[in-house]
């Protein structure tokens, strides 16, 4: 009994660290900086945004080490498997568009055929979810404004999340003048993520419970970036496509990717809604490349929490 209250106070500690990481400008649940594109060797700018290196704004939120993102993704697999969460407040697709997010499909372009063929899903069954925030955020250093924006696919016959794009309204780059102290009602991810995918469930309990993988498409987290790094070098190999380079939650590596921000988002997102998903964990993670296999994609594979079930019965 000492050692299990010890170990809640310890993982709500690291998740009071977590908590102030997001504040400080890292969106729960997503890629976080999606200007800047972080491969395995280095971050050369996003040429969507039209940056050069001598442009990119400073950065808030610090870069996690290799053995702090370790250390994080054990924090969260524990709370995943013993700690009940309060639910989030938001419940229903109505506050996204309430929030002040906007529709903006662009149809962008999948990007993960290989994924869809070795998983014998079927694309058609993945619906897009692209929304964007009016209010501009960043000043582009070119001119201009940027607005927040997040692009999704998701299928509930796949059970699968894929998020494509994640440009959230609080940002981790700071910039003279801009205002981000206001930003819209719903600003995380994995609420926005939990919203949509209850949605295309229909707010069928059993259809949202079937979920089984979250994926995010070209990383562009600096922290990911580092995880991605040390494990191509630890395996000695580049990027490769679908199934790529699997590990298991349990290791070094599974936990690495758990514990950065791309990762301990998911954990999150699953914990926070244990009352619609049922009580989740993280049983593997996988790095890939997608279809052009230049771009690092990180997918989490998502199982039932069996410690988690037996303390969700016992409610």
């Amino acid at each position: 009994m000492v050692l299990r209250i010890l170990l809640n106070i310890g993982i709500l500690l690291g998740l009071a660290t977590l908590a102030i990481a997001e504040e400080q400008g890292y969106p729960l649940f997503g890629s976080g900086e999606p200007w800047l594109e972080h491969n395995s060797q280095n971050a050369t700018p996003y040429s969507g945004m039209g940056l050069t290196p001598t442009k990119t704004l400073s950065k808030r939120a610090p870069v996690k080490t290799y053995a702090e993102c370790i250390t994080t993704g054990a924090c969260m697999l524990a709370y995943m498997d013993t700690v009940i969460t309060p639910p989030s407040v938001y419940t229903d697709f109505a506050q996204i568009s309430n929030s002040a997010w906007k529709s903006a499909y662009g149809g962008m372009a999948m990007s993960l055929t290989s994924v869809m063929v070795a998983n014998r899903w079927d694309e058609s069954s993945f619906h897009s979810y692209e929304y964007e925030y009016e209010q501009p955020w960043i000043p582009d250093p070119n001119g201009g404004t940027w607005s927040a924006s997040y692009s999704l696919l998701i299928s509930s016959d796949a059970g699968a999340i894929i998020i494509q794009m994640a440009f959230a309204p609080k940002s981790p780059l700071v910039s003279p003048g801009t205002d981000n102290t206001n930003p819209p009602l719903i600003r995380r991810l994995s609420d926005f993520a939990f919203l949509c995918y209850q949605q295309e469930c229909e707010s069928d309990i059993t259809c949202m419970r079937r979920i089984q993988w979250i994926i995010s498409v070209d990383i562009t987290n600096p922290s990911a970036g580092v995880v991605t790094a040390k494990l191509l070098a630890d395996a000695r190999s580049n990027l490769r496509g679908w199934p790529g380079m699997k590990y298991a939650s349990n290791t070094d590596a599974g936990k690495a990717m758990i514990g950065a921000p791309t990762g301990y988002g998911v954990a999150w997102f699953l914990s926070n809604r244990i009352i619609e998903l049922g009580p989740k964990t993280i049983d593997e993670t996988v790095l890939f490349a997608d279809d052009s296999g230049r771009s690092p994609c990180w997918a989490f594979h998502i199982a039932d929490a069996k410690l988690g079930w037996d303390m969700f019965q016992k409610q």
